[in-house]
């Protein structure tokens, strides 16, 4: 976990490039619920004797303020397609817009009747509580 939450994957196609290799496709780990890079990534190039160079120059590099783990990994499954990454990362910018969907949960008689008593109890509690410190404050006011 050591790229900012923020990364995505054109940058991460700007930052391998500049090795002087061609990046076929990227790939960043996000998270389900906010579609947050989880901070790895995963990078194909199409020329396999540049990944020597690119390992080699960037493990142990500083990316904003943190340290690159680079390594050669050998991936079972195929990277997602541009237009995959691109409807993902229009699907989170459209959850950050309007937020997270809300559950509606479908309670019962007796689930609501004892919500309703944790509430009156947690509304005795607040008013028991707001009066104490009223009195404590009072107390601190004449003390000066």
């Amino acid at each position: 976990r050591v790229l900012f939450r923020s990364f995505e994957e054109p940058q991460l196609n700007r930052f391998f490039g500049q090795f002087g290799a061609n990046v076929v496709s990227t790939f960043c780990i996000r998270s389900k619920r906010n579609h947050q890079s989880l901070g790895t990534a995963f990078v194909q190039f199409d020329d396999n004797s540049v990944l020597k160079t690119v390992i080699e120059e960037c493990h142990g590099m500083l990316l904003g303020g943190r340290t690159i783990r680079a390594r050669r990994v050998r991936i079972n499954r195929p990277l997602p397609t541009k237009k995959a990454i691109q409807a993902r990362m229009n699907r989170a910018h459209a959850i950050e817009a309007r937020g997270v969907k809300m559950n509606q949960f479908d309670l019962g008689k007796k689930q609501q009747e004892a919500a309703k008593e944790d509430v009156k109890k947690v509304v005795g509690y607040l008013i028991k509580y707001s009066r104490t410190e009223g009195r404590q404050n009072d107390a601190l006011k004449a003390l000066g």
